[in-house]
């Protein structure tokens, strides 16, 4: 039979999708459970089989309520394309897309994002998202039956999912309550469910809810003035990214990761912990004066930052960037973008290697204004993923063998260390 002549209703297209959303577009929460499960000192097997028909039950209540006339294949095609796009992610690099994440996404430049595509990713793209979208566009989905008889069968099938729910709970739900309870992140790994949610709260955020008003702070904010017994202050800070603390030599790594800056008195804090995993959550944060446990993007992009006030005091301030962005820190000060478009010394055109910033530093200092202090914040791209390799020239290739492609996930574990640590003692 022709793929254009099966015929479906909106009840069974719904069944047949929350099948295929439970057992393959959640390849990630299975890897994950695989592993919490082994970790166990006894598992029970009943548990274990309900939990792909604890999802298929799941997945139907929730798309029937989205399945109906003209809009199941716009709903399900879309639901489709970001869904295997999040699993690909989910899978390959363990990002969770919460609302955190959402943003980090929108506002990532396409160099970053491109750095993602492969041949692995695109095809994963394709076969679980691309060909399932294509038959959904080509199958018919009709209704012979009066509206009122449609919501009949998606009533029945609906209450057969909350009986078959009803029914693993009462078997297991110990198991369940004490997996989920230990793990509490895995709800975030099913997908679309978190995915759907963080995308409907960006959009309620950025477009739907009032905007805050504008707070200034540390209005009576000044500097003391010592320029009659010294010179000026050039103070610069270099914005790192995803740089682990534990592939530092200077805190004990065994490789000689900081052999550049080990001898020069460099402190290390050991105890200090980001906002956040994604560079729209961690920069911003760290220049607030919001705290980690109550950080909120929106509230800091409302309000006066250490940039901001050093500013209002008289400093002259400078941001150079070569990564994704200031996600809103600097919008009140000078900034310079490193252009990585032209292929250059330390750019081919999509991405620079961090001494391209080096140049538009000395030729700011070399005409700033010799009586005023200078702070300047150069935002690295540093570690940034999965393109390791490109973030540092082939002199820093140390650690070998390294890897040498976009795909992570097809190198070895010695080959990811080794490019991930060459990263660090270029950034040093």
């Amino acid at each position: 039979m022709k793929i254009k002549n099966l015929r479906f209703t909106h009840t069974s297209i719904t069944i047949v999708f929350a099948i295929y959303f439970a057992l393959i577009v959640n390849i990630p929460i299975y890897n994950e459970l695989g592993g919490i499960l082994y970790r166990l000192d006894s598992v029970n097997p009943g548990f274990v089989a309900t939990i792909p028909l604890f999802f298929i039950a799941s997945f139907n209540i929730i798309f029937n309520a989205f399945s109906w006339p003209l809009i199941t294949k716009p709903f399900f095609i879309i639901l489709l394309l970001l869904s295997s796009a999040a699993s690909y992610a989910t899978f390959s690099y363990g990002i969770i897309f919460d609302s955190d994440m959402i943003v980090n996404v929108i506002e990532t430049d396409s160099a970053e994002a491109s750095s993602y595509v492969s041949i692995y990713s695109l095809a994963w793209f394709l076969f679980m998202g691309g060909i399932p979208s294509l038959f959904l566009f080509i199958v018919k989905i009709e209704e012979s039956d009066p509206l009122l008889f449609m919501i009949m069968k998606k009533a029945i099938s609906v209450i057969a999912s909350i009986v078959v729910i009803l029914i693993i709970a009462t078997l297991y739900y110990q198991d369940y309550a004490s997996v989920g309870r230990n793990n509490s992140y895995l709800k975030k790994v099913i997908i679309p469910t978190e995915l759907v949610y963080s995308i409907g709260k960006y959009v309620n955020n950025e477009y739907l809810s009032d905007p805050l008003p504008y707070k200034k702070i540390g209005e009576d904010a000044q500097k003391t003035d010592t320029h009659k017994t010294k010179k000026p202050t050039l103070f610069v800070f270099v914005l790192g990214e995803t740089a682990r603390a534990q592939n530092q030599q200077l805190n004990g790594y065994s490789r000689k990761t900081n052999q550049f800056t080990s001898q020069e008195g460099v402190i290390s804090f050991k105890n200090v912990s980001s906002c956040g995993t994604a560079t729209a959550v961690s920069v911003p944060c760290l220049f607030s004066i919001l705290e980690r446990e109550n950080f909120n993007r929106e509230r800091a992009d409302k309000q006066d930052n250490l940039l901001d006030i050093m500013q209002r005091a008289g400093t002259e301030m400078l941001w150079v960037e070569n990564d994704s962005g200031d996600k809103n820190v600097a919008k009140h000060i000078p900034q310079i973008t490193v252009n990585r478009h032209e292929s250059q010394t330390y750019c081919d055109g999509q991405t620079c290697f961090d001494e391209a910033v080096i140049q538009p530093f000395i030729e700011k200092t070399s005409n700033a204004d010799s009586s005023q202090d200078l702070m300047t914040v150069l935002h690295l791209i540093g570690s940034h993923g999965p393109t390791y390799f490109k973030r540092y020239p082939e002199n820093m290739r140390v650690f070998t063998p390294d890897c040498q492609r976009a795909d992570i996930e097809n190198c070895s574990k010695e080959e990811i260390v080794n490019t991930y640590d060459n990263t660090i003692l270029y950034t040093d």
